[in-house]
């Protein structure tokens, strides 16, 4: 069994109070994970994550920059073939250091979205579902925490 062991965060530097173009570019990683995490995108899915980036995300955005921003870096990263780990990483990491600035509501935008992005034919490939628990674990932590370590128990 896998335990994770949390550290409370203290630093004010963790903290920052508006979102940069940075924001969005990790979110935009975070969607192309969910839409990679099989390992490939085609055609109809390419069109499909921009439809769903569209209805489930750009028209709460507050500025066509926010929506520019998304769209081109993850068609960036379909031009560059970025592997689902890899950008889902730059999301974790960019989401630890920014924990203050996802809102109930941006969580349940995102959630929203990577569910759509990641519903294929009525199912989900087993990186999905990994994607979709961690970050399940990442915006349901115990009183505001980190991971500090990763254990494993010996039976």
């Amino acid at each position: 069994m896998t335990h994770i062991m949390y550290q409370e965060k203290t630093t004010s530097m963790n903290e920052p109070t508006t979102k940069s173009a940075s924001h969005y570019v990790a979110i935009a990683h975070l969607f192309y994970a969910m839409a990679m995490a099989d390992k490939a995108i085609g055609r109809e899915e390419k069109l499909k994550v921009a439809a769903f980036l569209q209805k489930y995300w750009c028209k709460y955005s507050t500025s066509k920059e926010e929506e520019a921003s998304i769209a081109k870096t993850v068609k960036d990263l379909i031009a560059r073939n970025v592997e689902a780990q890899k950008a889902f990483l730059v999301f974790s990491e960019y989401f630890y250091k920014n924990r203050k600035l996802f809102d109930q509501n941006v969580k349940n935008q995102i959630n929203t979205t990577c569910a759509a992005i990641s519903e294929k034919k009525g199912k989900r490939s087993k990186m999905e579902l990994i994607f979709t628990s961690k970050l399940y674990s990442f915006f349901n932590p115990p009183e505001d925490a980190t991971p500090l370590s990763y254990h494993q128990d010996v039976d």
